[in-house]
């Protein structure tokens, strides 16, 4: 059996989720622009798809708009949020789930796409050998997921408010993945093909109180088990904000904030897809095209 630190509170992961139930129809432009952009990756892609897993973040659209456009036939949308689920008016293929123990058979689905939801996974590479593992040979995996400089202003913020006023540190904001790793991650859990890119969008903010409030209403509050459980004191939360202001505010007073999104790509193993030749079985030199 697989042992792996418990990072993340899955029944905080969830509490959130259901809170962004709430509050899903208030989707920005930019998030809807990501969501729509990873979907649309499939149009590059001669392959047609059959079937697919659809996971996280506005999973219900997400399904909707693959059978729409891409005329998907069997699209299974999954959640942890069962309050989310409930309010699909077409509950067709709707599955109250965690995406640490995907409850579907080997070799199922053609396309399976996690939007924003992996994240929260305390075994990252045991949901990826799942996903593979559900995957039919030359099945397509596609995800999102927040990198490593997301909201680091926040955290900058918060990390030297805390030193000044209290002399040290605790954990409140959540780490993200780096490209690199999460790259490496395709390969370690047997994707072939894997490809790893990100893209960095900037939001602004007001202050800091709308800046709470969007990410809690976005589900994406803080889910560490080790996160400080008290509430953040007024003298703490003026500290951080003059310190956010006035390090990541210099010109028109408006909290920048940074989304980075890392998209993984990779394909579940097949006969059909290229392998690389065999170290010395070249037929020329470089020396035979260079003068």
């Amino acid at each position: 059996m697989n042992h792996f630190p418990t990072i993340f509170d899955r029944k905080k992961v969830k509490k959130n989720r259901n809170r962004f139930s709430n509050n899903f129809e208030n989707e920005s432009e930019k998030i809807k622009t990501i969501r729509i952009d990873l979907c649309d990756r499939l149009s590059d892609i001669k392959k047609k798809f059959k079937s697919a897993l659809v996971l996280g973040d506005y999973a219900l659209e997400n399904k909707s708009y693959l059978k729409k456009k891409y005329k998907i036939k069997k699209i299974v949308s999954g959640d942890i949020s069962y309050e989310r689920l409930k309010k699909s008016i077409n509950k067709d293929y709707t599955v109250c789930l965690d995406e640490e123990f995907l409850p579907f058979k080997e070799n199922i689905f053609d396309l399976i796409i996690a939007n924003f939801c992996l994240q929260w996974t305390n075994d990252l590479p045991g949901s990826l050998i799942q996903i593979r593992r559900l995957l039919k040979p030359d099945g397509l995996f596609i995800a999102t997921l927040p990198g490593g400089s997301t909201l680091s202003e926040l955290r900058e913020s918060f990390n030297y408010a805390e030193m000044e006023i209290k002399g040290g540190i605790t954990p409140r904001v959540s780490p993200f993945v780096d490209i690199k790793d999460a790259g490496n991650l395709l390969i370690r859990t047997g994707f072939s093909l894997p490809v790893a890119e990100k893209d960095l969008y900037t939001f602004n903010f007001d202050n800091l109180k709308l800046l709470f409030n969007t990410l809690r209403s976005y589900g994406q509050s803080n889910v560490l088990v080790e996160r400080c459980k008290t509430l953040t004191t007024l003298n703490l939360f003026k500290k951080v904000e003059d310190i956010y202001l006035e390090r990541f505010a210099p010109t028109n007073n408006q909290l920048k904030v940074s989304l980075e999104v890392i998209t993984l790509t990779g394909w579940s193993p097949s006969s059909n897809h290229q392998k690389p030749l065999r170290p010395g079985s070249a037929q020329h030199s470089l020396s035979d095209f260079v003068k």
